[in-house]
């Protein structure tokens, strides 16, 4: 099974691997995002 996820932001620190008991690969990482929005005249 093949897993796509697309993900926008700026990667915070080198991500990490770890194995779960039943063999299972899991990636932990950390991202930054920061979006700016317009409220009536302000940014």
């Amino acid at each position: 099974m093949l897993n796509k996820v697309i993900i926008i932001g700026s990667l915070v620190r080198d991500p990490s691997i770890i194995y779960l008991p039943s063999g299972t690969q899991v990636a932990e990482f950390s991202i930054a995002y920061n979006r700016r929005f317009k409220i009536r005249d302000e940014w």
